[in-house]
């Protein structure tokens, strides 16, 4: 990395002591400018506090040596964003599965302010039971992920990501009218990790067969997400609405047969974290004594 440019300088109060005004015309010039703007991703405030003037003086010398910075760092108040953006960070083959799992699942991407110019994040939040599958995602998502956060009131655990544009990407196909969807093109993302992912949010294993919740979808983007799972790992489901005695109303889950169960845990059982070994399927040998599928209301 390139070294800052002071080597020829000697800083006032120096046994060579120059004036204030000729350190800072020897100091920021306008290869020192781009480069700490530009490759170390700092904030004129930044770029201020290290030399010791105002950030009036940081802007003063910008525009006089022709310092611009892209419209994408312009304005930019968030150090954390501004270094991904200068990297030009981009999503991991796994960030982006787990993303398009748990964005079908538990976690969902959200826009502050006006949606149509601010850039989106990611969400998560789960039980005190699923913190460490929580934590499991934090990692994996990291440099966008902050901090993991309580939420006393509900006994839970959350995390956001920073606004970025890659998240703007997700949200412009998960939520292209505002609400979650299941993209009619979910098979082009649909791979083993993001349906791992989606089981590891919604999927519930009961010896020997597993269902998987999908109630916030409708029937038609259910069956988007069964052609996609067939067409792509050969895993049928067949559509169930159960009823919720406690909550008064009926629910949607995909209920995966005996064998369909085996065919898909032997896909995603491999790549569910530890903390998550409960949902794995126990039973993978045939057996006479299999429990009944859960019964269709209507």
């Amino acid at each position: 990395m390139k070294s800052d440019n002071l080597s020829s300088v000697d800083p006032p109060g120096s046994s060579q002591s120059i004036s204030r005004q000729d350190f800072l015309e020897a100091t920021l010039t306008k290869e020192n400018l781009e480069h700490h703007l530009l490759e170390l991703g700092m904030s004129q405030i930044q770029i201020a506090k290290k030399y010791k003037c105002d950030q009036g003086t940081i802007a003063k010398y910008m525009r006089e040596l022709g310092v611009l910075l892209p419209r994408k760092l312009a304005g930019m108040n968030s150090d954390k964003v501004r270094k991904l953006l200068v990297q030009n960070a981009q999503f991991t083959d796994i960030q982006r599965s787990l993303l398009v799992g748990s964005s079908l699942g538990d976690g969902r991407l959200c826009k502050m302010g006006k949606v149509s110019t601010k850039n989106a994040n990611f969400q998560c939040t789960h039980g005190f039971k699923q913190k460490e599958y929580l934590e499991w995602k934090h990692a994996i998502l990291q440099p966008f992920s902050l901090s993991i956060r309580k939420m006393q009131k509900y006994d839970s655990y959350y995390f956001s990501t920073v606004c970025y544009y890659l998240f703007s990407d997700l949200y412009d196909m998960f939520y292209p009218q505002g609400k979650k969807t299941v993209p009619l093109n979910i098979a082009e993302y649909l791979d083993v990790q993001a349906l791992s992912v989606l089981f590891g949010d919604d999927g519930h294993t009961d010896r020997s067969y597993s269902t998987l919740s999908v109630c916030c979808f409708s029937d038609e983007e259910i069956g988007v997400l069964q052609d996609a799972m067939q067409m792509l790992f050969d895993v049928s489901s067949s559509l169930h609405k159960l009823h919720d005695s406690k909550q008064g109303r009926d629910y949607a889950v995909l209920y995966f047969s005996v064998a369909q169960s085996r065919c898909l845990h032997s896909l995603i059982d491999p790549l569910l974290p530890e903390c998550l070994d409960y949902k794995r399927l126990q039973d993978k040998r045939a057996s006479t004594t299999i429990r009944e599928a859960p019964t269709i209301v209507g």
